[in-house]
């Protein structure tokens, strides 16, 4: 095996490494030879906006597996080199050698193409989470017109794993948490509408699966709540619960302890007939506790 040839071929394979390093090392230089800094203290502290944790969890891996995937794309390059330099080794110089490259480049290649594919696919359905919570905090802002107050993507700490309450509304109404339950379109079940969800008290009827998951979360996520402010205020609040469902025409067929609606029907759902279950001083103790918990967006 010629040196030469391997070294070009680590040096091939650590150029977008080094690449990025220098880029990296580079802005970091300029920022400091310009000397400035931002206009608004270390403290500063913003609102979590809808589908935060979802948003921060695409732009972080956008920026830490680009370097991953530029030197995954020559992983197969770097293999067929190996095995051109090893095979005649075993099987002398001739076209075997040459086959047994090829078959290691095309095997290399389809199981980086496998990997990154599934990992595309799995930051396509976090953001369509995050479009989702988006579309249904817009439903809600006509709520603040009438003394409601919207906090979004509220993180919580249960006993076994951290969540995230979607949306939590505050106002004369009550206090309601809001579950976003985003799901593509496909093809239904015999008897189904893809274009319709049937909520029946206890479970989601999907155009092509029933679920039962989604109520016992939200159910969960309102008793955290209900425990957590009852922690914070001593005083107990009773949490109504509605599921979100962006993008299906909702059919309601029965009721339960949990709501189901279409995001532009919240507003109406929320208010209900108008009746005042929370006073200017409740939600005004609610709404402190919750801004508190909810302000922690960091620049």
């Amino acid at each position: 095996m010629k040196v030469v040839d391997f070294w070009g071929l680590i040096t091939f394979i650590i150029y977008p490494a080094l690449f990025m390093g220098a880029l990296v090392g580079v802005v970091v230089w300029n920022r400091r030879k310009r000397g400035t800094r931002r206009p608004f203290g270390d403290d500063a502290r913003l609102l979590r906006m809808p589908g935060e944790h979802l948003w921060r969890r695409v732009i972080r891996k956008d920026l830490s597996e680009l370097p991953w995937t530029m030197a995954l794309m020559l992983v197969p390059i770097f293999a067929a080199g190996l095995a051109l330099q090893f095979a005649p080794y075993l099987f002398g110089k001739s076209y075997t050698s040459l086959f047994i490259s090829l078959l290691v480049f095309l095997i290399a290649v389809s199981c980086c193409v496998m990997w990154l594919a599934g990992r595309l696919e799995r930051r396509e359905r976090e953001y369509l989470g995050f479009f989702g919570e988006r579309f249904v905090a817009d439903c809600l802002e006509p709520l603040k017109e009438k003394g409601w107050f919207i906090f979004h993507d509220m993180p919580c700490a249960g006993d076994t794993r951290i969540f995230n309450l979607d949306h939590v509304a505050v106002g004369p109404g009550g206090i309601w948490v809001i579950e976003t339950k985003v799901r593509r379109k496909g093809r239904p079940r015999p008897a189904m509408d893809r274009h319709k969800v049937r909520f029946d008290g206890a479970k989601i009827i999907w155009p092509r699966y029933d679920d039962t998951a989604s109520i016992k979360q939200a159910v969960k996520s309102a008793d955290w709540l209900q425990r957590w402010l009852e922690a914070r205020t001593e005083k107990r609040f009773d949490i109504f619960v509605v599921v979100a469902i962006p993008g299906y025409k909702v059919e309601i067929t029965g009721k339960g302890g949990v709501r189901a609606a279409a995001p532009k029907d919240l507003p109406d759902v929320l208010i209900g007939e108008g009746k005042v279950v929370l006073n200017a001083e409740d939600i005004k103790l609610v709404r402190l506790q919750l801004a508190a918990k909810c302000r922690d967006v960091e620049y």
